[in-house]
């Protein structure tokens, strides 16, 4: 005879309708044979029930149980010594032990609270009660909410499973701890969790051959009750709580003369218009766990909404495992051997960065190309939101992907209510949804203004989801593109206004300077009509005095005119580039030879024109340069002092090297490849260190244009150049790390940043893009990265370098990138910023280093775009630390 179906609060000891599981023999067997155990699942999934059959059990086989439900009224909103206290007194009451309870708390004052548990349990509890005991803590997420930290507390549970080994009584005390939870949220010193010990219970859905004591309740109500048990289970999947109540819903419809089907009466009692007839409450319970905290809300049905997809394109709905299939946490793999490069790392992280994805399919999930779609699996990992969203029941784990648990789910919480909650989440849905539905290429759609200021004020104290994030990232950058182009239009109007003036004056300064050649032509001429009343001689001298005075008119012009145009080029040149700042700073060296000078400035004024893509007046201004080059070295030759010879050597060095620029421009190859050879066998036979500060001519900027402009040309050359190209390219790498070294003893923190991307890349041979690949750090020399790491420590007290942040990385859990970044600086874990630009990290260090986060730099390699925060940038970061690892490093 089959009772009434139950679905409301724990079944009965007695209760006909219970449905055994391999739950309950998983759990009364860990418990006898003295393991400590957790059920850790959603709510209404048959948790109570499950622990109130089983003390059946336990007491049936002479074992002392106690159950303590942390969330009864008298052990909440209390402070802690009211909390422990309750917590003696009640098993004081369950075992009715013979102690007053007043006199030994106050005999025990002095102690701890966590100490006082202990000496009850030892001294009282277990001296009184001879038999094995079992505690059941249930509903254990209800410690969240106390206003006191209860890390002591399961500390102390761990540390009675400990104790068997110094003290046998406690080898007869276990304990079971239930609730909705996952353990990260319980307590976060994985050192202390007893869920790294205990045993995880897996609660399955209901299955077709365990469903015979439902299945009786339908026997000569039905034709084929075995039929109509399968239908059921079809739009369950098991889920206790739905089974039993569909159970109870077909029964009554039974009596009625034209009974309905299993799915009509799923349809009329339970979907449509659910909010009103959720009674007991159970789908506004799911609802309410996943919007309950507003802040990760976005985050919840952005990742429900992965899910649904991923189902949907792959036209599977999957009947699956257990939410929490072993557990939240699985106990059975310490931390120290889960890997640093795992392939079941979260969804968000997989993969590197993909351009032919769209910006919003890009690492969601594992992808699987094909002509007709894209299909989307979400591996199931431990994240806090995968966590979240499993132990709201809505979702399952099934062979390591997510699935939504089953079809009533998925048609009460469909598409429609994820986007209807999304949109009383954000403030942009409309604009967000178009924009995302673009592949974020309508950028019309993108916020600006006060749009856009209302919603970071809105999302600033939020944990917003991945492409909520993208979407306002891109929005602001979209805005500071357009103030630039407005920026760059004032300026170009200011520089052009600039351009007119420095004309005008350079004008009056030409018109100022024949004025006074006239005058002395003027003066010459008197003294010449004097001297012709004198001698010849006289006439002689004369003349020749006038020659002078025009030779000076010229020399005027030439050394006034090409400062001043080197300088009004530099107007030419983006503000702040690093181009304009190259220029600016070779405007002002000073070169003590008038000749050598002018070499200097039209060198100079060559690579201006470069960089302004004026190749024509690049050419002439280099021609320019080597004349008075070869001239110099005509008349002072063998001769030349020691300073003027090192002036001398470094202009050929800058000279060559800018000539070779203009040779290769032009397609003149060989020409350009004996440029730049001459001028790398000056600066390897002369040694000439570009790091000392008297030397300014050649600077980093001049060494790299030549060794890069030549290892392009030997490596488009034939064979035979190959041993040159060794040379060349072991020289250049050996400046690179000079660079850093230099920058790092000088605690040139942004300079040694980007000299280690430089030099990583030029390694890997990858210097075509500014990013590597998985294949390439995989492969990366492990001498170089430990020496590229070896610098960084040495020169940083220890604090920053890839040794130090593989470190961070194992500590933060390997597989939670936000708490690394937010641990070495990168990330502002507070919401309010997000991940921080390379100007910001290096503002930090640059402020105090000794002061910044612990391995926040080196950075360069791994900064996201504003527009689409590159997605290669987190496994590479993962993968360098297994690298580092694997060249312990």
């Amino acid at each position: 005879m089959v009772d009434q179906y139950i679905f409301s609060g724990s079944l009965p000891e007695n209760a006909s309708t219970y449905v055994t599981r391999d739950a309950d023999r998983d759990l009364y067997d860990g418990l006898r044979s003295g393991k400590f155990c957790y059920v850790l699942n959603s709510r209404q999934s048959g948790k109570s029930s499950l622990r109130v059959r089983t003390m059946r059990r336990l007491r049936e086989n002479g074992v002392e149980c106690a159950a303590i439900d942390l969330s009864a009224g008298g052990i909440q909103n209390v402070p802690p010594e009211q909390w422990y206290a309750d917590l003696i007194d009640s098993l004081i009451d369950i075992f009715d032990l013979d102690v007053d309870f007043g006199e030994w708390w106050g005999a025990n004052q002095l102690n701890s609270l966590v100490t006082k548990f202990r000496k009850f349990l030892e001294e009282i509890l277990l001296v009184e009660v001879k038999e094995n005991i079992v505690i059941f803590i249930d509903e254990i997420d209800s410690v969240l909410s106390l206003d006191f930290p209860t890390d002591d507390f399961f500390a102390f549970i761990r540390s009675c499973y400990n104790q068997r080994v110094d003290n046998p009584a406690y080898n007869r005390l276990t304990f079971c701890l239930l609730g909705v939870a996952s353990p990260s949220n319980l307590i976060q010193d994985k050192q202390r969790t007893p869920f790294n010990i205990g045993k995880a219970i897996s609660l399955k859905g209901f299955q077709l051959h365990e469903v015979e004591p439902l299945e009786k309740g339908f026997r000569g109500k039905f034709s084929d009750s075995q039929a109509v048990m399968q239908e059921i289970l079809d739009w369950t999947k098991g889920q206790p709580f739905l089974t039993q109540k569909l159970c109870q819903f077909m029964v009554e419809e039974s009596d009625n003369k034209n009974p309905r089907t299993v799915e009509e009466v799923v349809k009329s009692k339970i979907i449509e218009s659910w909010e009103s007839q959720d009674e007991p409450e159970h789908l506004r319970t799911i609802r309410a766990r996943i919007l309950r905290n507003e802040e990760r809300a976005g985050y919840l049905l952005d990742l429900y909404q992965q899910v649904r997809s991923s189902e949907e394109q792959s036209e599977i709905i999957d009947p699956p495992l257990p939410p929490l299939e072993r557990g939240v946490y699985d106990s059975s793999l310490p931390l120290s051997v889960k890997g640093v490069y795992d392939s079941s790392l979260p969804p968000s992280v997989k993969g590197v960065y993909d351009s032919s994805l769209p910006p919003f399919i890009r690492g969601v999930g594992g992808i699987s190309n094909s002509a007709s779609s894209q299909t989307i699996d979400i591996t199931a990992d431990n994240t806090l939101e995968q966590s979240e969203l499993l132990l709201s029941g809505l979702v399952a784990r099934r062979e390591g992907k997510l699935r939504v648990y089953n079809l009533i789910y998925q048609q009460v919480f469909n598409e429609n209510w994820v986007e209807n909650e999304l949109n009383n989440l954000r403030p942009y849905s409309e604009s967000f949804k178009f924009w995302v539905a673009s592949g974020g290429k309508d950028e019309s759609r993108l916020l600006r203004g006060k749009a856009l200021v209302d919603a970071e004020e809105w999302g600033k104290d939020k944990n917003l989801s991945y492409q909520d994030k993208q979407f306002l990232a891109a929005s602001r950058e979209k805005e500071i593109q357009e103030k630039i182009a407005v920026d760059e239009r004032d300026a170009q109007l200011e520089r052009e206004r600039k351009d007119k003036e420095a004309v005008e004056k350079r004008n009056l300064v030409l018109s100022e300077a024949n004025r006074k050649a006239k005058q002395r032509i003027r003066n010459g001429t008197i003294v010449l009509s004097l001297a012709l009343l004198g001698t010849v001689t006289s006439i002689t001298i004369a003349g020749w005095k006038v020659l002078e005075a025009q030779k000076k008119l010229e020399e005027t012009y030439t050394y006034v005119a090409n400062p001043l145009q080197l300088k009004e080029l530099v107007g030419k040149l983006s503000p702040d580039s690093e181009e304009a700042i190259d220029i600016s700073k070779k405007a002002d060296v000073k070169v003590k030879d008038h000749l050598l000078e002018q070499v200097y400035l039209h060198t100079s004024k060559s690579l201006t024109y470069q960089y302004l893509n004026d190749w024509k007046s690049a050419e002439q201004s280099i021609k320019h340069s080597m004349n008075f080059l070869t001239g110099w070295k005509e008349n002072k030759g063998k001769i030349a002092d020691n300073k003027s010879n090192s002036e001398f050597l470094q202009l050929r060095i800058f000279a060559l090297t800018v000539r070779g620029n203009v040779l290769k421009q032009k397609k003149d190859t060989q020409n350009a490849k004996a440029a730049y050879q001459e001028a790398f066998d000056i600066l390897k036979n002369r040694k000439i260190n570009p790091f000392k500060p008297e030397l300014s001519i050649v600077d980093k900027n001049t060494i790299e244009s030549l060794y890069r402009g030549l290892i392009e040309l030997l490596l488009a050359g034939n064979i035979t150049e190959n041993d040159q190209l060794d040379e060349v390219r072991n020289s250049f790498k050996r400046h690179l790390y000079d660079a850093l070294e230099y920058s790092l003893k000088n605690q040139s923190w942004r300079e040694a940043d980007q000299l280690t991307n430089k030099l990583m890349l030029f390694i890997a041979n990858r210097t075509e893009r500014d990013y590597l690949l998985n294949e390439d750090i995989e492969t990366f020399s492990c001498s170089d990265l430990k020496k590229i790491d070896n610098y960084w420590v040495q020169n940083s007290d220890g604090r920053f370098g890839f040794s130090v942040q593989k470190q961070i990385w194992i500590e933060a859990g390997l597989k939670n990138y936000e708490s690394f970044a937010s641990r070495v600086g990168w990330y502002d874990s507070s919401g309010k910023t997000g991940y921080l630009s390379i100007n910001q990290v290096i503002e930090i260090v640059e402020k105090n280093y000794q002061e910044a986060p612990v391995g926040i730099l080196p950075r360069g390699l791994n900064i996201p775009n504003l527009s689409q925060l590159r997605f290669y940038s987190t496994p590479n970061e993962r993968l360098l630390f297994s690298r580092a690892a694997t060249c312990k490093v």
